[in-house]
């Protein structure tokens, strides 16, 4: 898992990498280096850039057989944004909504979150739920994440002593932490 992730305009990664130190040494290039090319990069190359994240997503696809149900597609969505970076808004707002109603499937209505142990916190999905409210006006999906932080936040998986979150509760009610803290994991937190 990459600990440092850049994405296009549309916030879709196109490259990362685990360390890059702040002086280049063992062939590690800096990482004031990887910004300055990345930035001159991103500027000459636009449409390379989102190519390769379309390239990127789709060997995710077919490596794993399908993205994570609550992740939407990401060729659906530049179906949707058009060439003058234009929304087709009807299409997003279907594309919440489907997600939407895949969540509220899975959803644990008494510890909020997917019905599943160990529990992980799926940000995609809580980013969904906001998404859909905020586009499509569904309190239904704002109660739902709300209802899930409240119990993530008082729940033994966020460290109430030293701060942050957990990787992930080894049980459904979000009370044994997996003792181990993440970049990723604080970060979408």
């Amino acid at each position: 898992m990459a600990a440092y992730g850049f994405s296009n305009i549309r916030r879709v990664f196109f490259y990362g990498g685990t360390y890059f130190p702040k002086d280049a040494n063992y062939g590690i290039p800096s990482y004031k280096s990887v910004l300055t090319e990345i930035s001159k990069y991103y500027r000459e190359n636009r449409e390379a850039i989102f190519a390769q994240s379309l390239d990127f997503y789709n060997r995710i696809f077919e490596e794993s057989g399908k993205f994570s149900i609550f992740n939407i597609n990401i060729k659906r969505i530049n179906d949707a944004i058009k060439k003058d970076n234009s929304i087709n808004v009807d299409y997003v707002k279907k594309l919440l909504n489907e997600g939407a109603l895949e969540f509220k499937l899975h959803f644990d209505g008494d510890n909020g979150g997917i019905d599943e142990s160990p529990k992980f916190f799926h940000f995609s999905a809580l980013e969904l739920l906001s998404w859909d409210y905020i586009i499509n006006k569904n309190r239904d999906s704002l109660s739902k994440g709300v209802f899930t932080l409240k119990k993530i936040a008082s729940g033994g998986v966020f460290d109430h002593v030293g701060g942050g979150f957990h990787r992930y509760s080894t049980d459904k009610k979000w009370i044994i932490p997996h003792f181990e803290k993440l970049t990723e994991v604080n970060a979408n937190a």
